[in-house]
């Protein structure tokens, strides 16, 4: 019972994660038109450009920012790539 009551004031661990990562999802979102518009070399070259500003090898490094939330651009393009 008292579980009960704590998810109907806080909600699920799920609904909280969910939450927390609505503002990265909507901003990936945003970027989707742009990154659609890329054919395959810009897409790339915007790959590049991106490892080249975060100092990155890869792009999974490129994912993970110093504050360890995901750069929303680079997801972005590595969503767009894989389609």
């Amino acid at each position: 019972m008292l579980g009960s009551l704590f998810r109907a004031v806080f909600g699920t661990k799920h609904e909280r994660d969910a939450k927390r990562m609505r503002p990265a999802v909507d901003a990936i979102n945003a970027l989707e038109p742009a990154m659609q518009a890329l054919d395959d070399a810009a897409l790339r070259a915007k790959t590049d450009e991106l490892r080249a500003r975060h100092g990155a090898t890869a792009l999974e490094d490129v994912f993970m920012s110093v504050t360890g939330r995901r750069l929303d651009e680079a997801d972005a393009a590595a969503e767009e790539k894989t389609k």
